[in-house]
C-alpha cells in the first residue's frame, strides 16, 4: 500500500504568517506613520527633499540657511574635519551627526538625511496618536489630532533638518508618558523606564539645541516634587539613578570622542557658553515689533499661546498635577520666547501642546460611557458654544496657515525646477568661475577659498561647489563675533594663523573682524554684485 507523500509548510514560513496575523494591526500602524511621514518631508523639507534639486543654490535666501550649514558640517566630518575644533557651530553635536550619517547613508547626496527625517517624524506621529488615544480611542479623532498636529509643524518646520526635528520624537514620548503619569491616582509609582527615557529627552536637547527641553524639563519637575510631597523615598532616588543613567548614556559618548579629539573643550563652550553670551546679547524680538511681527508670532506660536487655557480645563477637571505641569511650562517658555528672538523653528519644541489643547476641549463634552463616546445632549449650552467657537477659531487660523504655506511651497518648487543651477543667483558665481582652479594661465587662482560674511547668503556656497571648508570659522563670521569678544578674537586668531588662499567677502556691512588682515596680507581681485574676492600676498 502506497503511503500518501504529506506536504509541510516550512516552520519559518509558518512563524511569519503567525506574526503577520498577529500584528497586523500594529504592522498597518507603522506603515501609515511612515507613509504620512514620508509624504510630508518630501513637500515640506525644501532643504533636504529630492523634489528640489539644487536647492543649496537658492537656499541661503530662505530660513533654511541653518540646514545647509548642518549638511556642511555633516559631509565635512565624513571628510576628516571634527566639529568645533575644525569648524565652528554653536548647536550641539547630534544635528552633525545625524548628517554625517545621512551623507554616508546617501552615497554622498543629502537624500540619506530624508530617510532619517521619515524615521524620526514616523515616530512623533506614533505618538501624536496615541497622546489623542488618551482621551478617545476613535480614530476620527486621531487624524483630526494629527492633522492639526502636522499644520502646526508645517508652520515651524523652517524647510527641515533643524535641530528641532530630531529632538522632537523624544520629547513627545516623554511628554506621552508624563501625561499619563500626572493623572495617576495619588501613590502611583513613577516608572523606572520612564526615567530613563526623560533623561534621554533631556541629554538629546542638551546635545542639539537646550531650549527644546522647555517642555519636558518642568514635567521632569513637577514629578520629583510629586514624589518628595509624597514621601516616595525610594521611588524618588530609583528615579534620579536612572535618569542620570540615560543621560550619561547619550552624552558619555560624545564626551569621550571629543575628547580623544581634543576638542571637549571647544565643543563645551560652543554649546554651553557661546550660547549663553548669545542669549545675553542678541536682545527681544518685541522690541521694535510691529503689528505683522505680533501676528505672525501669534500663528507660529499658537500651541504655546493655548497652553494657558489647558491649564486651566484640566485643573478644572481637578488634574492639579497635571494643570501645575502645564502652568510651569508655560511661565518657562514665556521666558523664552519673549526674552530673546522668536526664530520660527523654536515653535517646533511647542506642538505637542497643540493636542494637549485639543484634548481636553474634547474632554469638556460629557461621554457615553458605552460608546466611549463624547455626548453633546449631556453638555450644557455655553461648554458646547465655547467648545464650537473654539474649533472654529483654530480651524480658520490652520486654514490660513495652511493656505498661504502651500501657496509659497507651489511657488518655491516651480522656481527651482525653471532655474538651473548655473544660473546667476547671489552674485559671486562669476568671480568664482573667473578665479578658480580651472582660470586661465597666469592668472590667481583660488585653490582654498573660504567664504566670509554676516548673514546667510553664503551658506550654501560650500554645498554647492562641493567644498570642503579649510577654516574653522567658515560662514556668517562677523554674525558669531558680534555676540562674543572670545569668538571675535579666535576669529582674527584663526585667519592670520591659517589664511585661506582666498577669501570671498559679502561686502555688507563692510567694516569685518578681519578686516585689518584683508588690508594687510590680501589684494583684491575683483568685486561684483556685493562681493569682494581677496587673494593672498606672495
Amino acid at each position: 500500500m502506497k503511503r500518501k507523500t504529506q506536504t509541510h509548510t516550512p516552520s519559518v514560513l509558518i512563524t511569519a504568517q503567525h506574526f503577520l496575523r498577529r500584528h497586523r494591526a500594529d504592522l498597518l500602524h507603522i506603515a501609515l506613520c511612515i507613509f504620512i511621514a514620508t509624504l510630508f518631508v518630501l513637500v515640506c523639507s525644501k532643504s533636504t527633499s529630492p523634489l528640489y534639486p539644487d536647492y543649496y543654490a537658492y537656499g541661503g535666501l530662505t530660513d533654511g540657511g541653518d540646514s545647509l550649514q548642518f549638511q556642511t558640517i555633516g559631509k565635512a566630518w565624513l571628510d576628516g574635519k571634527v566639529p568645533y575644533r575644525d569648524l565652528f557651530d554653536h548647536k550641539g553635536p547630534i544635528i552633525f551627526l545625524v548628517n554625517a550619517l545621512g551623507f554616508l547613508l546617501g552615497g554622498g547626496t543629502r537624500y540619506g538625511i530624508v530617510v532619517l527625517q521619515v524615521i524620526a517624524l514616523a515616530v512623533v506621529i506614533h505618538y501624536a496618536l496615541r497622546l489623542a488615544r488618551l482621551v478617545s480611542p476613535n480614530r476620527l479623532w486621531g487624524g483630526i489630532v494629527l492633522v492639526f498636529t502636522l499644520i502646526a509643524y508645517a508652520r515651524a518646520y523652517a524647510q527641515g533638518n533643524s535641530v528641532q526635528e530630531y529632538s522632537l520624537p523624544f520629547i513627545f514620548a516623554s511628554i506621552y508618558y508624563l501625561v499619563r503619569f500626572l493623572q495617576q491616582p495619588k501613590g502611583t509609582n513613577h516608572p523606572l523606564k520612564y526615567a530613563f527615557l526623560h533623561g534621554i529627552t533631556l541629554a538629546v536637547c542638551l546635545l542639539t539645541q537646550f531650549s527644546n527641553a522647555l517642555l519636558v524639563a518642568p514635567g521632569i519637575l513637577v514629578v520629583t516634587i510629586l514624589l518628595i510631597a509624597r514621601r516616595q523615598w525610594r521611588n524618588l532616588w530609583q528615579n534620579l539613578a536612572f535618569g542620570l543613567a540615560g543621560i550619561l548614556t547619550l552624552i558619555l559618548p560624545f564626551a569621550i570622542y571629543f575628547a580623544i579629539q581634543g576638542a571637549l573643550s571647544d565643543m563645551i563652550y560652543a554649546v554651553l557658553i557661546y550660547n549663553f553670551e548669545y542669549a545675553n546679547h542678541i536682545g527681544s524680538w518685541l522690541r521694535g515689533a510691529s503689528g505683522a511681527s505680533v501676528l505672525q508670532f501669534a500663528y507660529t506660536f499658537l500651541p504655546y499661546l493655548l497652553l494657558p487655557f489647558t491649564a486651566i480645563m484640566a485643573w478644572r477637571r481637578h488634574q492639579k498635577p497635571y494643570a501645575a505641569f502645564l502652568g510651569l511650562t508655560f511661565l518657562c517658555e514665556s521666558y523664552m520666547f519673549l526674552t530673546t528672538q522668536a526664530f520660527g523653528q523654536y515653535a517646533a519644541s511647542t506642538i505637542p501642546q497643540i493636542i494637549l489643547f485639543l484634548n481636553e476641549l474634547y474632554l469638556l463634552v460629557p461621554f457615553n460611557s458605552r460608546r466611549s463616546k463624547p455626548n453633546p445632549a449631556k453638555a450644557s449650552p455655553a461648554t458646547l458654544f465655547g467648545l464650537v467657537a473654539a474649533i472654529a477659531v483654530i480651524s480658520q487660523i490652520y486654514f490660513d496657515i495652511t493656505t498661504s504655506y502651500m501657496v509659497d511651497t507651489v511657488n518655491m518648487y516651480q522656481d527651482i525646477r525653471a532655474k538651473g543651477v548655473a544660473e546667476l543667483v547671489f552674485g559671486y558665481e562669476d568671480l568664482v568661475a573667473e578665479y578658480g582652479e580651472e582660470s586661465p594661465e597666469n592668472t590667481p587662482t583660488c585653490q582654498t577659498i573660504t567664504a566670509y560674511g554676516c548673514y546667510a547668503t553664503l551658506k550654501s556656497f560650500y554645498l554647492r561647489y562641493d567644498i570642503t571648508p579649510s577654516n574653522r570659522f567658515f560662514v556668517t563670521q562677523d554674525w558669531h563675533a558680534k555676540f562674543s569678544p572670545t569668538i571675535a578674537a579666535a576669529i582674527k586668531e584663526e585667519f592670520s594663523q591659517h589664511p585661506p588662499e582666498c577669501i570671498l567677502l559679502e561686502t555688507e556691512p563692510g567694516v569685518t573682524a578681519i578686516s585689518d588682515l584683508l588690508s594687510q596680507r590680501y589684494t583684491l581681485l575683483a568685486a561684483d554684485h556685493g562681493f569682494e574676492l581677496y587673494h593672498l600676498n606672495s
